[in-house]
């Protein structure tokens, strides 16, 4: 069990120290606090005092301070104190004798409890009817030093409460979140299951379009060396046409210039008729031969010509092809990339999978020690339960004998006082027990706090981080 931690008073913060002596049971320290800083919390507290000389306090207004105190750290108003607390009040022959001492003997109790706690263990009636300021400023010390740290850990503890309803908020927001993703990630599947033939058909067309591509330019480049001879070819035909065309009107002229020289002789007439006849057929025949070889080149070039128009359509084919080929390639890559932000959205899947195991198991574990901490604090109050009643029956038993007592006590002083001392003895078990029972109480106490904090620093270790 972890010990209380070291406490000091200064101004409006407090501390409080654990020590130990040869005694059993632990002693809690605490600074002395000043008249003026005792009178100044006082204040502050809205308890009427008028006067920071401690020396001046009397009964009626200690007992209002230790009221206000009562209710501030245990919650008991003095209504509550004044109810009686026995129910075999009626049962008593004289009830009405103990109207009065049963409140006072209830707030006796509790305010010794609280002194207690406090670390105050020597409390009794008398720092009540005649009050010493030098046990009173130690007493007023240890309520102002143990209401000051209950108020620091209260506020600790609240602390520490919304750090748990912020983790449990987060851990429900990544479980809906991996909920979340977790549906994405079956729909992605289910959508890649649906989509894996039509994925592998475009990327088996893809690579039917390369080959036929890697074909079609094999052959592009084959019909543009064979266009280029063509092209050089026809321009060879058509000097040579234009050389023979040229010829031609070249023989025209000559058979002109002839025909102008042509005289009357008869033989020569006739000879050079002869010779011209024999020219023209000659020239009949190289026209002929030419007109042939003209059809032929003209033949050629519309052959060229047609092969020229094929070559381009067969271009434009093969840039369609590219261009195709092009919308494959990128529907191929916004494949890969699909595929990559899937195995991207599994692999976050699993890493919330993972943590959301983790935090159940640690979360488990934690309730777990938490349920055996209830037990274990619910058998301790059990016990003190069961201290208190038999301390209350006990009291019962010495009340009675007080009744008795009094009944005798015109006849018998003597007896009188020895009951008296039995009574004193049975206080002081019944302290004995009371102090037992606040430690029982104030280990319970530190073991839950040490539980807290050790829960909430292995929730904040299993938590992500990034």
């Amino acid at each position: 069990m972890a010990p209380m931690q070291d406490r000091r008073v200064n101004g409006p913060s407090s501390t409080a120290a654990v020590t130990s002596n040869s005694a059993p049971l632990h002693v809690y320290s605490f600074p002395l606090l000043k008249a003026s800083e005792i009178y100044s919390v006082l204040r502050n507290m809205h308890i009427p005092v008028n006067d920071p000389d401690i020396r001046k306090y009397e009964p009626p207004l200690i007992r209002k301070i230790f009221e206000v105190f009562i209710e501030t750290i245990m919650g008991i108003s003095k209504e509550e104190m004044s109810q009686p607390a026995f129910s075999g009040l009626r049962a008593l022959d004289f009830p009405e004798l103990h109207e009065e001492s049963i409140p006072e003997l209830t707030f006796f109790r509790t305010i010794s409890k609280l002194m207690g706690y406090c670390g105050i263990y020597d409390f009794n009636f008398r720092d009540l009817l005649h009050p010493s300021p030098k046990r009173l400023r130690r007493q007023l010390s240890a309520l102002i030093n143990f209401a000051k740290f209950r108020e620091e850990r209260l506020q600790t503890f609240a602390g520490l409460s919304k750090e748990t309803e912020d983790i449990l908020i987060m851990r429900s927001k990544q479980q809906d979140e991996n909920i979340k993703l977790e549906a994405e990630l079956k729909e992605l599947q289910q959508e890649h299951v649906a989509e894996a033939p039509a994925i592998e058909q475009l990327r088996q067309e893809c690579q039917e379009y390369e080959e036929e591509i890697n074909t079609l330019n094999t052959k592009q480049a084959t019909l543009r060396h064979e266009t280029g001879l063509l092209r050089t070819r026809t321009k060879d035909l058509r000097n040579e046409i234009a050389t023979y065309d040229a010829q031609i009107l070249d023989a025209q002229e000559e058979i002109k210039r002839l025909e102008n020289q042509i005289v009357t002789s008869p033989d020569r007439i006739k000879a050079e008729i002869s010779h011209i006849a024999s020219s023209v057929e000659e020239g009949r025949e190289e026209v002929m031969r030419h007109d042939k070889r003209q059809r032929e080149l003209l033949s050629m070039r519309d052959t060229f010509q047609r092969t020229e128009k094929d070559m381009k359509k067969t271009i434009q084919g093969l840039l369609d092809l590219e261009t195709l080929l092009n919308k494959c390639k990128e529907a191929k890559q916004n494949v890969y990339d699909l595929k990559g932000e899937m195995e991207s959205n599994q692999q976050k899947a699993i890493e919330y999978l993972s943590q959301r195991k983790r935090l159940e198991k640690v979360l488990e574990a934690k309730q777990r020690d938490l349920l055996s901490y209830k037990e274990e604090a619910s058998i301790m109050m059990q016990a003190a339960e069961s201290a208190l009643e038999a301390a209350r029956q006990e009291l019962q038993q010495v009340e009675n004998a007080q009744s008795n007592a009094q009944d005798r006590i015109a006849t018998n002083h003597s007896k009188r006082r020895e009951i008296e001392r039995q009574c004193q003895e049975k206080e002081a078990k019944y302290q004995r027990h009371v102090l037992e029972v606040a430690e029982m109480f104030q280990r319970l106490s530190s073991a839950v706090t040490y539980y807290n904090q050790a829960m909430m620093q292995a929730m904040k270790l299993s938590s992500p981080t990034s």
